[in-house]
């Protein structure tokens, strides 16, 4: 199946050490902390766990609001032993991230085997900077990426012994604990080994079956327990919408065809790798790869894709696609060493323009947005100032108080009270409503304001982002100027102006004020000197030597995005990727952010 790892020689061992500090050059300039606020609803799960209250973001309320339940219990095993939550998050994103990338050189080697070769698919991955984006970004993402490429890489290498086999089950089934559509996978690796015994060795060795099926037993007590504890068996609100259309698929299916476009060279390119692999390829790894691929662009095209800018439902497939590539440029490059003369020329050049091509739309391509430097930014700031929020209403509001607000996970942590969220990711009320896809595309947001409303929180809060505002707020909101239903719903209801009234506090630092909406029969703590305080510690900004480069770098990418260069790089991504690649594009990113 795979041709026998030789030594490295100096050669290799200088590109494979320069492949890791571009790696790291990238992730280095990509590492903001804090994480993302979603990873805050994890953070916020591991701390009430340690606590004694169980898996809950609200105490006594089941709800099951995090992404992904291994890396949900790896950050309660981490702050466990005393690491601060954030950095476990951002820390294993790296690590995993790193992992990957070793073992895509690993596993090239032994497929290609060819001299330095090989490194063509570990090269292609570390100059993709929309890995290095997702690597520090606090979520699940690079882990479910190592999961998956390893889970696969283990199947095809671990397959003499029991215990291998047992190990490999088990693997796969940590595979499906980080996402819960992981185990679609799982059940494909096992019906892949089926029909492999079935086609090739001519004869089904139930027992081989049983052994890969190992990990399954753990994963149904897995889905038990969840039922048991949470009262469902679909995880998330995110998994619980309904009602797949064509508007879904074909936001989806554009969604797949961006991130083809700027990760792998371009539709172009893919297709000429499929066409070839299907009709010249007979060997089981290419074909279990390519498997892989489709059910996982199935899934990401009838979920609707995510809004998440940097493709990051869809990163972790990555990896799968560059080794399909890496396998087709090994496999022409044979072909041309045995022709002769100017076809050979040819061949090796039309290969170096499609190395070429992936390499610069999944760096430079990705570079040219100015978003790329300025979305870590804009979640700092975001994040200090979500900080000042949670912790003036821990300072304003008493144990039996709660807020409701849409920006929810960054404030709820630093809060650390009852926190009611009208999007319904983390309220058992509205969590499980069945919302059909296509009719609500803002986030996860299945709203209920009337809810919201009927359960009397002290504060709320409206919009999907948080601001201080110049002058106080006197009036109610107009239903225009709101983003969410949830708020056009609580503003609609009547008993919103009867039951709460504009509430604004001076910070005197920020010559601006916090505003907010306070039931009126509640009175509220305002001890501005504290309040004052922190909004002063939380807004001072050091000027570090990266914070300098990137902005930089920003700068630089935003002019060039506006010239020539930009005009160019245009023209040729229309060609290679078979579509219209328009300036709008970029417009349509930073307007998710």
């Amino acid at each position: 199946m795979s041709k026998q790892v030789k030594t490295y020689s100096r050669i290799e061992i200088a590109l494979i050490i320069g492949i890791l500090a571009i790696a790291s050059f990238w992730t280095w300039i990509f590492f903001r902390p804090p994480p993302l606020d979603d990873a805050y609803v994890t953070l916020r799960y591991a701390q009430h766990f340690l606590q004694g209250h169980g898996l809950v973001f609200n105490l006594g309320e089941h709800v099951e609001s995090y992404s992904s339940y291994l890396c949900q219990m790896l950050t309660c095993f981490g702050v466990f032993l005393g690491i601060p939550g954030d950095v476990f998050l951002q820390g294993q994103g790296v690590f995993c991230y790193f992992l990957t990338l070793l073992l895509l050189m690993r596993f090239a080697k032994r497929q290609i085997g060819r001299h330095c070769l090989y490194l063509c698919i570990p090269i292609l991955y570390a100059f993709s900077l929309a890995n290095s984006f997702w690597s520090g970004i606090g979520l699940e993402t690079m882990l479910f990426s190592f999961l998956l490429l390893s889970s696969i890489v283990f199947y095809l290498q671990f397959n003499q012994t029991r215990w291998q086999r047992i190990f490999v089950g088990v693997w796969c089934c940590l595979l499906s604990l980080s996402r819960p559509e992981a185990v679609a996978y799982y059940a494909l690796i096992l019906i892949f080994e089926f029909f492999y015994q079935w086609l090739v060795r001519r004869e089904i060795n139930f027992v081989y079956l049983l052994e890969y099926s190992a990990g399954l037993v753990i994963f149904i007590f897995y889905v038990f327990s969840r039922w048991e504890y949470y009262g469902y068996v679909m995880p998330n609100t995110y998994y619980q919408k309904v009602g797949y259309n064509v508007t879904v698929w074909h936001h989806g299916f554009d969604y797949l065809r961006e991130f083809i476009n700027f990760n792998v060279g371009g539709c172009l390119v893919l297709f000429l790798v499929v066409v070839y692999g299907v009709f010249f390829r007979r060997d089981r790894v290419w074909w279990l790869f390519f498997l892989i691929f489709l059910m996982f662009s199935g899934i990401v095209v009838l979920s609707g894709g995510n809004n998440w800018p940097f493709w990051r439902y869809a990163m972790p497939c990555q990896p799968l696609l560059l080794v399909l590539i890496g396998i087709f440029i090994n496999d022409a490059l044979l072909c041309a060493d045995k022709l002769k003369g100017c076809w050979s020329l040819l061949l090796r050049t039309s290969v170096l323009f499609l190395f070429s091509t992936i390499l610069l739309s999944s760096s430079v391509g990705i570079l040219l947005n100015p978003s790329s430097f300025g979305f870590s930014e804009n979640n700092q700031r975001f994040h200090a100032i979500a900080k000042f929020y949670g912790q003036a209403f821990q300072l304003m509001l008493s144990s039996h108080q709660s807020i409701s607000l849409n920006a929810l996970p960054f404030v709820a942590y630093y809060y650390g009270g009852w926190a009611y969220d009208p999007l319904g990711l983390t309220d058992s009320k509205i969590a499980h409503r069945k919302v059909e896809m296509g009719k609500r595309v803002y986030s996860h947001e299945k709203g209920d304001g009337r809810y919201i409303l009927g359960v009397r929180p002290t504060v709320i809060c409206f919009g999907p982002g948080l601001n201080l505002v110049d002058r106080p707020n006197v009036d109610y909101p107009r239903l225009e100027d709101l983003y969410f239903i949830s708020d056009i719903e609580i503003v609609r209801e009547g008993d919103f102006k009867r039951l709460y009234e504009p509430y604004n506090i001076y910070i005197p630092t920020a010559k601006m004020y916090l505003s907010f909406y306070k039931l009126k029969d509640q009175s509220i703590k305002v001890p501005i000197d504290q309040i004052n305080l922190i909004y002063q510690t939380l807004m001072r900004k050091e000027d570090t030597f990266k914070d300098r480069l990137a902005a930089k770098a920003s700068f630089l990418a935003s002019y060039l995005d506006k010239s020539f260069f930009s005009r160019v790089r245009l023209n040729l991504m229309r060609v290679i990727q078979l579509e219209k690649v328009a300036d709008e594009k970029d417009g349509r990113i930073n307007s998710n952010l």
